[in-house]
């Protein structure tokens, strides 16, 4: 008994075993809190970045709607003041279709603020359709001019004229309504004018945008029998259309 005691004692006296140390583990301090830090920073940066994005956004469209309030611009207005055939024949064993047409054509700039200049280029044409058939390319100068604020194209620079002959191919139903169209004296034309407008705000311009005019017209065939009083032309206006994105120049 008294041999068991002194085991007991012994063991109950007997210090708690050490753990045991990997000699290849390495101390590494604090390096969660270093990452944390950096997260925070990162988030703090990212949220300023935010921030200015959406003030400068915010201050941009607020320059623009005030500037539109005080330019307040308007589009420009096109009507066809007058517009005759003087030729328009069909001779069906050529399928061919001989014109001759002359437009005076009205551009105004409504604006008070705001100069438009023309640009002629490649991109700038005036075409004439008749029932979707291409007729020709008219010969005008108003594709190159400049509109002072509030002013009206000059005379010289009012008049279209499309003048040839295109080969159509008309069917039966498409040869008896231009026998109609012919026997009443009016023909129904399509012209669409394409342009380069840029915009002069006191000594600034404003880039180059395309614009497109679209004009249904109902045209009468001047000639020795056709001249009544109900056929004359009724002046038109015409839809402007401006592309509100710039053209960029790659060359």
């Amino acid at each position: 008994m008294k041999d068991d005691q002194e085991k007991q004692t012994t063991t109950s006296n007997s210090p708690d075993p050490q753990p045991i140390c990997r000699q290849n583990s390495v101390y590494r301090p604090g390096r969660g809190a270093n990452s944390e830090c950096c997260s925070r920073c990162c988030c703090s940066c990212l949220r300023l970045l935010f921030l200015i994005l959406v003030v400068a956004i915010v201050l941009t469209g607020l320059a623009i709607t005030i500037s539109c309030i005080i330019i307040n611009p308007h589009q420009m207005k096109f009507h066809v003041a007058h517009a005759a055939f003087t030729k328009f024949d069909y001779v069906s064993a050529k399928k061919t279709l001989h014109f001759k047409l002359t437009l005076n054509v009205t551009i105004r700039n409504p604006n008070k603020r705001i100069g438009i200049h023309s640009d002629s280029s490649t991109d700038t044409n005036i075409c004439a359709y008749y029932d979707d058939k291409f007729l020709g390319v008219g010969l005008s100068n108003l594709l190159s001019l400049y509109l002072p604020p509030g002013a009206s194209s000059p005379f010289d620079y009012s008049w279209v004229s499309f003048e040839g002959m295109k080969t159509v191919s008309f069917d039966s139903g498409e040869m008896k309504r231009f026998n109609r169209r012919k026997s009443d004296g009016i023909f129904p034309l399509f012209i669409k004018v394409k342009m380069v407008n840029s915009f002069k705000v006191d000594q600034m311009h404003i880039g180059d945008f395309r614009s497109t005019v679209k004009c249904r017209l109902k045209i009468p065939l001047v000639n020795g029998t056709n001249n009544s009083n109900n056929n004359r032309f009724k002046a038109t206006e015409c839809v402007y259309h401006l592309n509100p994105f710039p053209i960029i120049y790659t060359e």
